[in-house]
């Protein structure tokens, strides 16, 4: 659903795009967007990924990231 929807703002015409966030609902920016976008302005062509820091297999599992889900309508299948 990230990548239809970065496709849907690529092919928005009349906005120029230069950086994505995705935040969740539990995340709250703590940088002021000049903050931001000078961070992001002086790191093009990179990407960032947070991760959590511990057992790995367990944190796919627990996100479901193990699992092959597939979009129907307006509905997610396992």
């Amino acid at each position: 659903m990230l990548v239809s929807c970065m496709s849907d703002l690529l092919k928005m015409s009349d906005w120029k795009w230069d950086f994505v966030l995705n935040l969740s609902e539990s995340d709250y920016p703590l940088k002021s967007p000049k903050v931001l976008s000078d961070f992001l302005s002086d790191n093009r062509e990179k990407n960032f990924v947070k991760s959590h820091g511990r057992d790995s297999q367990v944190f796919v599992k627990k996100q479901g990231l193990d699992r092959t889900f597939h979009e129907c309508d307006t509905h997610m299948f396992r």
